[in-house]
């Protein structure tokens, strides 16, 4: 490991003098200087990567704006021009465009609302912001910048954007990006025609709650509420918090209390702090409260090695079998899976062969299952298997990868869970612009395609191949190597000693005189 004290001699040559090195060095010591001029260089290199991220991104919106203009351009071709060169275009302008983000999307290995949103700023930043967007291909500031602009200019007319832009970028050049936010959202007021109420009405009506997974078993719990609800939710949190904080024998800092107390509150209902702690321990969070919702509980997959529910029934210390898993997250620690599989009702447990992962036990004493189909696949997906999705598979539509009409089985390699946004694209039909005998499009087939890999037994591993509407392959694999056994192998037929061991055929055989 580097010694930040090993400082390297920026001068090698320069040999100390032995016989003078008790005198004093009269000549100015120039060594932190120089020193300092070395870390302003490769600081500099930070400043020039960082412009250079800003080139880049003001070519990858050109590129986006460009893309889109030309498959506007394919959706608007008359048919003669599409049988000229053999092509064809969706029949939905809707889908078309829900496609053209999906792959966008996908080429970016973003999320389809990333994508979306990734289109919108590069149209706007092209259409009607090109000083922003001059800025940002100089590397005078950040794609943040940029998208700053662009979320505080969206409503505003097209006079009152380039008088935004004008008085926002010289600030946007001097601030980092959260108080140039804050500096955009005060003129943004100011230059808004349309009225605060107006905007937050529809505003309103785009709020959200969402769950972001991170690492070592933990997660990040948000919402898109109005500001009024945000500050309220705060306040009765903190205080809250602040009371439980002042009990004697209370151990867990402020912070960690304001936690404690928005879980209890979101999963039990009213939350009823204890007055009193006992000598050496906190005061406890009480049990279930009495709020409209106290009474619902949540169902949640927990996946746990059978090994180690049995090393845990015995006593013993759980080793060696592989992570436990939490639907829509990912590895758990033991201790709080077995905690959950074995005594929180709310929870199901799937018990799996720790080598092989095939289902041993599903808990159907504690939960009413669907078809043994659907949750086999469920439990293969975990999530939509759209290659940029990660919507819970509960959450999701079992899709008949070669469609129903068309002649696909229902079975294990012939279904995948799909986001009701990804299964309506990918069953996006396309035409030639031709139209039948009724006056409707002629339809030419699917726009998208989807193929499960297979094995050397022809089996499906579980992997998916998606084919988009240009041709580009995108691999999807499962989250849980959920396989069937390999098939059967005939038994072997008994040595035939008169042939060799090779069975005759009819023709083979001498018929009895």
């Amino acid at each position: 490991m580097h010694n930040p004290n090993d400082i390297p001699d920026p001068d090698p040559d320069n040999e100390p003098d032995n016989e003078h090195h008790n005198e004093p060095d009269n000549e100015p010591d120039t060594t932190s200087a120089t020193l300092l001029e070395q870390l302003g260089d490769l600081l500099e290199d930070v400043e020039n990567t960082e412009r250079a991220k800003g080139t880049a991104a003001a070519t990858q919106v050109v590129a986006i704006e460009t893309a889109r203009q030309f498959q506007e351009k394919i959706q608007s071709t008359p048919a003669a021009e599409l049988a000229k060169t053999k092509s064809v275009r969706f029949v939905s302008e809707e889908l078309c465009w829900r496609s053209f983000t999906t792959e966008v999307g996908l080429a970016m290995n973003v999320p389809d609302g990333t994508a979306d949103r990734m289109i919108t700023e590069s149209y706007e930043l092209s259409t009607f912001l090109p000083a922003t967007l001059d800025a940002l291909r100089l590397g005078r500031i950040s794609y943040r910048h940029a998208t700053t602009i662009v979320k505080h200019t969206t409503g505003l007319d097209d006079a009152s954007k380039l008088l935004f832009e004008e008085a926002a970028l010289p600030t946007a050049f001097e601030q980092p990006v959260l108080k140039f936010d804050r500096f955009a959202r005060r003129l943004r007021e100011r230059l808004n025609p349309i009225a605060l109420e107006e905007r937050h009405r529809t505003a309103f009506e785009k709020r959200e709650f969402a769950v972001d997974p991170k690492q070592d078993g933990m997660s990040f719990v948000s919402l898109y509420v109005s500001a009024v609800d945000g500050v309220a939710i705060q306040d009765r949190i903190y205080a809250i918090a602040e009371k439980l904080h002042s009990i004697p024998g209370e151990t867990r800092t402020v912070t960690q209390l304001r936690a404690d107390v928005a879980v209890q509150i979101l999963q039990e209902g009213d939350l009823f702090p204890s007055t009193t702690a006992t000598e050496g321990q906190p005061a406890e969070v009480p049990g279930r409260g009495t709020g409209r919702f106290a009474g619902i509980t949540p169902t949640v997959m927990v996946t746990v090695p059978a090994l180690a529910m049995v090393e845990a029934v015995n006593g013993r210390e759980p080793t060696g079998h592989g992570p436990a898993e939490l639907e829509g997250y990912g590895p758990i620690p033991m201790e709080q899976a077995l905690e959950l599989a074995g005594t929180a009702t709310s929870f199901i447990r799937l018990l799996t062969h720790p080598e092989t992962g095939t289902v041993l036990s599903v808990g159907r004493d504690r939960y009413k299952p669907p078809a043994d189909l659907a949750r086999w696949i469920d439990y293969r997906d975990e999530t939509c298997r759209g290659p940029n999705c990660n919507r819970r598979a509960k959450d999701c539509d079992i899709d008949h990868n070669i469609a129903w009409q068309h002649g696909g089985i229902t079975a294990y390699d012939n279904l995948a869970n799909e986001c009701r946004g990804i299964h309506v694209v990918k069953h996006s039909l396309l035409t030639d612009g031709t139209t039948g005998l009724d006056g409707k499009l002629a339809t030419k087939g699917e726009g998208w395609r989807i193929d499960h890999e297979r094995d050397e037994n022809g089996q499906s591993t579980g992997t998916l191949i998606w084919t988009t509407p240009t041709g580009r392959k995108y691999l999807s694999r499962p989250a849980v190597n959920l396989r069937p056994p390999p098939p059967k192998k005939p038994p072997a037929e008994p040595f035939n000693w008169e042939t060799g061991g090779v069975t005759p055929t009819p023709d083979d055989l001498t018929p009895f005189s």
